[in-house]
């Protein structure tokens, strides 16, 4: 997969993780490192799989972090 066209998944995908709070911010952040790497290995890496990651990764540092995300668009029941 190209880079742009990764870009633009990954772009489009942000659109469904709230920006509101610090936490957030930091997973989107994480969400944006590990969904591009996990793109560039496996295309057809589900999405769900390299938000859970983002999350976890957020919970290492702050253990009470409650993720907010579209659930409609994500579908994760696990958070």
């Amino acid at each position: 997969m190209k880079k742009e066209e990764m870009r633009k998944i990954v772009n489009e995908e942000l659109t469904h993780i709230s920006k509101e709070g610090v936490d957030q911010n930091i997973l989107r952040m994480f969400y944006n490192t590990i969904r591009s790497h996990d793109l560039s290995k496996f295309e057809d890496t589900p999405k769900e799989e390299s938000l859970k990651k983002a999350i976890k990764s957020v919970k290492k540092q702050n253990p009470n972090f409650v993720p907010s995300y579209d659930k409609d668009f994500f579908k994760i029941n696990e958070f």
